[in-house]
């Protein structure tokens, strides 16, 4: 995948989804982030999610081999649940290894990095998609920044970006792409931000 602008699109019907990528790809996005089936001419990064009774503790995103057999059928690359908590962590990374799979990272904090290389895993990229978690209302630029500073080369920023300048500054701090998902693709919350005046 291309340096750039990674942009997510979900909880849209198929159609939707497609035409919002068509859209976002000619705007100059060089991957599309989705939880749909579908192909599109930059990457695809493919995701399964499942409701669970607190995200906090329990992991929701691609979070076992069945999950990843699904999502492999479409996506060009993989994103899972890799934090620490993930019972399934081990398994997911052994059957992308196996199979030569591409497959993101999800992490929430530096500790989920630094567990990933202690256990000899390896990602092609690592996103800092879970830090929402941790911080709620603003990007993990720290994150960003510690990850680069512990020797992380393939970073994906996400997470609560809502600006241009949060995403030079996540360049800045050494992300390869920024993957930005309500704030551009989430008709319904923009719109709402705007009737409310």
């Amino acid at each position: 995948m291309d340096k750039g602008l990674i942009v997510s699109i979900q909880g849209y019907s198929i159609a939707t989804t497609v035409e919002l990528a068509g859209n976002a790809i000619r705007a100059g996005a060089v991957g599309i982030r989705t939880d749909k089936n579908m192909k599109s001419e930059v990457p695809t990064i493919g995701v399964r999610k499942i409701k669970v009774q607190n995200r906090d503790e329990m992991a929701f995103i691609t979070v076992d081999v069945e999950a990843v057999k699904d999502v492999a059928r479409w996506a060009d690359l993989i994103a899972c649940d890799c934090r620490c908590i993930n019972p399934k962590l081990m398994e997911i990374a052994a059957y992308c290894k196996e199979n030569r799979l591409a497959w993101v990272a999800d992490i929430a904090t530096i500790d989920d990095y630094k567990n990933l290389i202690a256990q000899g895993l390896a990602p092609d990229y690592v996103a800092t998609t879970l830090s929402v978690l941790e911080s709620r209302f603003e990007p993990d630029l720290k994150l960003v920044a510690d990850l680069a500073k512990a020797g992380c080369k393939k970073i994906i920023a996400e997470g609560n970006y809502h600006s241009p300048w949060q995403v030079k500054q996540a360049y800045e701090n050494g992300a390869y792409n920024v993957c930005i998902g309500a704030a551009i693709s989430d008709v319904y919350k923009n719109t709402r931000r705007f009737v409310l005046v």
